[in-house]
């Protein structure tokens, strides 16, 4: 990729402002051509976005009955049995049973033998998780079902007004372009700083982007795949059970994917700490010493930061987010007295080679 000029350190305040709108357009025009891809993308992003909810989601089936196709109609009336097996695995979850529609929406799971319930009042919600087969002639029933709970707390996403689809589709084009864009827009604005470091000083930028790239994407996953499961069970329960009222959790499209965005794109901006510290170690701007004596105050605008990123105060989900960030802060301060160490190292050998070289010479 091309570099900038080295003597842009000698350019006016001009001069760098025209530098920082060439790296914003370069910027721009990645991400647009990465929103044209995410186009595509969007709807397969926004269906695996569901995950940390789809225990929560409702079931298919009117209200008063349940709904299933012909074959798996005529195998309930007729008290056939059925197996229910993992979509996955292929291994057989329910063996030889018996579906009892209850007309509530619900199925009980029985033996076909003694008709003892194995599990009761369950739903069949459109999840890829189980088929139901018919185990004499393996024709598959039903397929790609979960069971759910209906005693859990149910989650219903809704479109509120004709043009929030079209916009949350477009939301979701420009985020995806940033992220399969981002080791452009890493590089792009970690290079606006090498001209005004020395020759010594720009070998951590070339360090700096791919760690960049790796430790956001990093952080973003640790959020969806750890931390969101833990605040949406929270905030479902609560809104069902805890408050004292009744309640449905009815949200909007627009909303959900907002709060998911908020969530995992701050978990990846945290995970920027070690290399912004290190970064500034490396030239020399920050210590390893004074990051230590700084600890306590570290610690403190960390906690404030996470309780006003955060969207619940529950501890399990701030701990999520203090311990790790707070992990990187001492991991950094470690590795920076590694590197710091090192660095001693090789002005120490660069010395003496200078000296035996200057001895030589007069010799």
């Amino acid at each position: 990729m091309k570099r900038r000029k080295s003597n842009a350190n000698e350019l006016p305040l001009l001069g760098h402002l025209k530098e920082l709108r060439k790296v914003l357009m370069v910027i721009v025009y990645a991400v647009a051509a990465g929103a044209l891809v995410g186009w595509f993308l969007a709807p397969y992003v926004l269906e695996f976005m569901q995950s940390p909810i789809s225990p929560f989601q409702e079931a298919l089936g009117e209200k008063g009955g349940f709904e299933a196709n012909s074959l798996l109609q005529d195998a309930m009336r007729e008290g056939n049995p059925v197996d229910i097996m993992d979509s996955n695995s292929g291994q057989i979850v329910y063996n030889q049973v018996i579906l009892v529609d209850n007309t509530d929406g619900t199925v009980d799971i029985a033996d076909s033998e003694n008709r003892q319930v194995l599990r009761e009042k369950v739903n069949l919600a459109s999840q890829k998780t189980v088929d139901i087969i018919d185990p004499n002639t393996g024709l598959i029933l039903r397929e790609r079902v979960t069971l759910t709970d209906p005693e859990k707390p149910v989650v219903s996403i809704q479109t509120l007004t004709p043009t929030e689809g079209l916009m949350v589709k477009l939301k979701m084009s420009m985020v995806i372009g940033i992220f399969v864009m981002a080791p452009i827009i890493f590089w792009q604005l970690w290079s606006f700083l090498l001209p005004a470091l020395k020759r010594s000083e720009k070998k951590y930028v070339y360090r700096v982007v791919p760690w960049s790239v790796i430790l956001f994407l990093g952080g973003a996953a640790f959020c969806f795949f750890m931390v969101l499961p833990l605040c949406l069970d929270f905030f479902i329960t609560l809104n069902q059970e805890g408050i004292g009222i009744s309640s449905d959790n009815i949200w909007t499209v627009n909303f959900y994917v907002n709060f998911i965005l908020t969530f995992v794109l701050s978990f990846g901006l945290f995970a920027e700490l070690p290399v912004v510290l290190l970064a500034l170690i490396g030239w020399g701007i920050l210590s390893p010493r004074a990051l230590a004596k700084a600890r306590k105050y570290a610690f403190f605008i960390i906690v404030l930061a996470a309780v006003i990123i955060s969207p619940t105060p529950d501890l399990a989900t701030l701990g999520f987010m203090i311990v790790p960030v707070y992990a990187l802060y001492e991991v950094s301060i470690w590795i920076g007295r590694v590197m710091v160490k090192r660095k001693a190292r090789r002005e120490r050998l660069a010395e003496e080679a200078e000296e035996v070289s200057v001895y030589g010479n007069d010799g």
